[in-house]
């Protein structure tokens, strides 16, 4: 027995034929060789004349002869324990009203029902089906599914989340999103579709209408509706579920895979959907569909699954760059037609046109490996997708064209055979004439080419070999005994080896600015770690200046040595110098390489730390909040660099007195630390301090005093000493001690600091001079005056030559040490050098 919603189908789509052959035409398509099946239309069609508008389906523009069932539901009806507000939507089987549920809870939902009339079994399995799909389903961007149940009359229905959104596609063009915007927003749709799939249920009808975007908390969410087309695989969703019928379509043509176009669509499988998230996002790119709606609108039904099954659809960009309204595209993508093409074109048309395969098995196998290849191209990683090989095009022409491509070889076959004869006397002298002038230009191309890879490779093999001969005779060499040339001794130093080859380093690479370049960038970086700023200097500002002049100001290797020198300005307390060189340097890295490079964020970084020392705290939190955000999407929660920024925003959030805030960041980047860095590594030392001084903003000073401990042990046992990490600590610990009033505690570890400071080769810096000063009042707290009165001048006369260039921490210290030696010369009843002091102190106060 043939299905008889089989045979309505195909019924209803044969009375829509103009003449007799096209309707037969159309039955050996539809019916193949299911004679019974063609036997029981031909009945059909044979009784129509008689029958009249009975079995006659109603045109849409046309009120229906029969009278339908009234509709018993309306705003004001009660369904359980759901009050109808009003009808928000109409679809094939079902009506849409928005519902205020009374019991247990009071909100609003979306209540879907069975249409009064509807009660076939093919539309009650399908409005189940719907029911039982969502029921499945648990993903913030599906519509969720609260109860379901039945009317008194039996129909039944289903409460779901109510959607207060927008269709995507007029979402993404009211707010004008820009493409990369556009992306990210669909993302999370394939990410629905991937759950869906995942519970053994295809959509079937994925467009703009059934994606909706709302805001929450000002962030658009889409999220997916309407599974009423769903098709359950592998499993059965209800005992009420029936085969989709021979002759039945299900789908909207203008988003529909070529497989759905048929009228057996028992073989659609996940892929399907993948077809029509592709041709969403062609239309979130280009403006439309691939296949304008208002074309297949006016086409037959057998001409619209020509179309959908045959036609390759043209590229975004080019789609674009053909449209008639691609000026207003492009403004509501905030851009111009040119930009906006040529931004589509490649990778974009590759990721598209890979979705809309018409061979399902060249498509992305899943909705999440869609997704996957637009967050690569987001993040500008190799994506997946590539561009068709020549020989599939043209097979995929052929295939289209066999007519016309048989003519064209034939005619082309005769035409040649003809001219062969002709041309042949003339080919053997012209190909002889060609050959002697083509190998003379190619002989001098590559003369010239090879005389081009000499110079280069004799520019590379001299510049290597000054760099290893500087290593190897004046570094490595200075371990020779002493007596011997260029030897101090077996156990020299790396710092003394370097005071040794420093006055050759300028005469080593004269003539090879750029070798010259990339050891002084390399030296300098090394002596800031080593602690000697100030040395540094001296090399980076050679390195900047030899880049500049060899590549440019906006050249990566020259932002590098900018980095590193305004680096070491900083920490010589020349903070003035920094900024001015970081406030360049970050516009150029993002014009230059774009915000996702590292000279960009960590440019951010690094002029924030600069900002800190200036007691700009507010610019520095701005600066460190947007180089987080762009350091987590590309290298990701857990990378070095993503720590550093974290924690230097802890520490600065905790100077603008939000110490709570600053706990719980520095908190989560030293758990994450412990995972990453091994426990003497200065980053994961360098959060121990700031979680310490966090800790101690916040009023736990027991916690702050026993965190410091802790990592001043580590640092001494591991990095020694004298090391930056180690007096860093140090310092922070005597600090706190100092103001708990712990002296005796605090006067120790300033002394230790200050001994060890005085055996390395920046004894006259900022953090030495800053010591000093603790030092002195910490003497003057416990009334030890003589103790106090020299170390105190001793702070002042390292502080006094900084002038302007001293940062906030700095001033204030000098203030704190004049102030002191005032009130110490009084006590010592010094009365005119008390008021020298006092001089000096107005001077510096504002």
């Amino acid at each position: 027995m043939n299905n008889l919603s089989a045979v309505e189908s195909i019924f209803f789509a044969a009375l829509d034929k103009g003449s007799p052959e096209e309707r037969a035409a159309y039955l050996d398509q539809a019916c193949g060789p299911d004679r019974e099946l063609r036997a029981c239309v031909e009945r059909l069609l044979n009784a129509e004349p008689r029958v009249g508008s009975f079995l006659q389906a109603p045109a849409p523009a046309v009120p229906a002869t029969v009278e339908e069932p009234p509709l018993t539901e309306k705003p004001g009806s009660v369904i359980g324990p759901y009050k109808l507000m009003e009808q928000i939507g109409e679809g094939g089987m079902g009506l849409v009203f928005v519902a205020e549920q009374q019991q247990p809870v009071r909100r609003k939902v979306a209540l879907k029902i069975l249409k009064p009339g509807m009660d076939s079994r093919n539309v009650l399995a399908r409005f189940e089906a719907e029911r039982q799909a969502l029921a499945l389903m648990d993903h913030p961007n599906i519509a969720k599914v609260f109860d379901a149940g039945a009317t008194a009359d039996g129909r039944p229905y289903f409460v779901m989340e109510l959607v207060k959104g927008t269709p995507i596609t007029e979402f993404c063009d009211l707010r004008k999103l820009s493409p990369r915007e556009r992306l990210e927003l669909f993302v999370p749709v394939c990410q629905a579709l991937q759950h869906a799939h995942q519970k053994g249920v295809i959509h079937r009808d994925v467009k703009p209408s059934n994606v909706l975007v709302a805001l929450h908390d000002e962030a658009p969410v889409p999220k997916v509706i309407d599974f009423g087309v769903a098709k359950a695989v592998g499993q059965q969703l209800t005992e009420k579920t029936v085969y989709t019928g021979f002759g039945a379509l299900i789908g909207t043509p203008a988003y529909m895979a070529p497989e759905q176009a048929m009228f057996n669509q028992l073989d659609i499988d996940t892929r399907a959907d993948v077809y029509a998230l592709g041709v969403l996002l062609y239309e979130l790119l280009a403006g439309s569909p691939p296949v304008e709606p208002e074309r297949l609108k006016r086409a037959a039904l057998d001409e619209v699954l020509r179309i959908v099954r045959d036609e390759e659809p043209p590229r975004p960009s080019q789609r674009l760059s053909t449209s008639q309204t691609r000026a207003t595209i492009a403004a509501t993508r905030q851009s111009d037609p040119g930009k906006l093409a040529r931004m589509m074109r490649g990778e974009l048309d590759w990721i598209v046109m890979k979705a809309l395969e018409k061979d399902r098995g060249r498509r992305y196998e899943t909705a999440s490996a869609f997704a996957a290849d637009v967050r690569r191209f987001l993040a500008e990683e190799p994506i997946e997708a590539r561009p068709p090989s020549p020989w599939y095009r043209l097979r995929k022409f052929t295939r289209r064209n066999r007519v016309a491509v048989f003519l064209t070889a034939f005619v082309a076959a005769t035409v040649l055979a003809v001219l062969t004869n002709t041309l042949l006397g003339l080919r053997h002298v012209r190909q002889e004439r060609d050959r002697a002038v083509q190998a003379e230009a190619v002989a001098s191309e590559r003369l010239e080419e090879v005389t081009r890879e000499k110079e280069r490779a004799t520019e590379a093999e001299e510049g290597a070999q000054a760099v290893l001969e500087f290593t190897l005779l004046k570094l490595v060499a200075a371990a020779r005994p002493k007596g011997l040339e260029g030897g101090l001794g077996r156990d020299v130093t790396v710092r003394a080896a370097l005071d040794a080859a420093e006055p050759d380093l300028e005469r080593q690479f004269t003539g090879r600015p750029k070798f010259e370049a990339i050891f002084r960038n390399a030296l300098g970086e090394n002596l800031i770690y080593l602690g000697e700023p100030a040395r540094a200097i001296r090399h980076l500002e050679r390195a900047v200046k030899l880049r500049r002049e060899e590549f440019g100001p906006d050249h990566p290797g020259t932002l590098q040595s900018v980095h590193n020198l305004a680096a070491a300005y900083r920490i010589a307390g020349r903070t003035d110098e920094a900024l001015a060189l970081l406030e360049d340097l970050v516009p150029r890295a993002r014009a230059a390489l774009g915000e996702d490079h590292p000279h960009y964020f960590l440019g951010l970084n690094n002029l924030a730390e600069a900002l800190i020392m200036a007691g700009r705290y507010d610019r520095a939190r701005t600066l460190l909040e947007e180089a987080l955000g762009i350091m987590r999407r590309v290298s990701g929660d857990d990378d070095p660099h993503t720590l550093h920024v974290q924690s230097n925003l802890g520490d600065t959030l905790q100077f603008l007195g939000q110490a709570a805030r600053a706990v719980e960041l520095l908190e989560d980047a030293m758990r994450r630390a412990t995972k990453v860095f091994p426990p003497d590594h200065t980053e994961l030392l360098g959060i121990t301090n700031y979680l310490a001084l966090a800790y101690h903003a916040a009023g736990r000073r027991e916690a702050a005093l026993a965190l410091l401990e802790k990592g001043l042990a580590q640092a001494k046992t591991s990095l020694g000493p004298d090391h930056m990490s180690t007096l860093t600590l140090m310092g922070n610990l005597a600090e706190i001690a100092a103001q708990q009033k712990q002296y005796d505690k605090a006067i120790r570890l300033f002394q230790e600091l200050l001994e060890a400071a005085r055996r390395g080769p920046e004894a006259g810096g900022l953090n030495v001079a800053l010591a000093q000063v603790r030092l002195g009042e910490c003497y003057y707290q416990q009334r030890k005056y003589a103790e106090a009165e020299p170390v105190l001048r001793q702070g002042y006369e390292s502080l006094k030559p900084l002038g302007a260039n001293l940062p906030p921490v700095g001033k204030d210290a000098l203030i704190q040490a004049l102030d002191r030696l005032d009130q110490l010369c009084q006590l010592q009843g010094k009365p005119e050098e008390a008021a020298k002091w006092r001089a000096k102190l107005k001077e510096w106060q504002p």
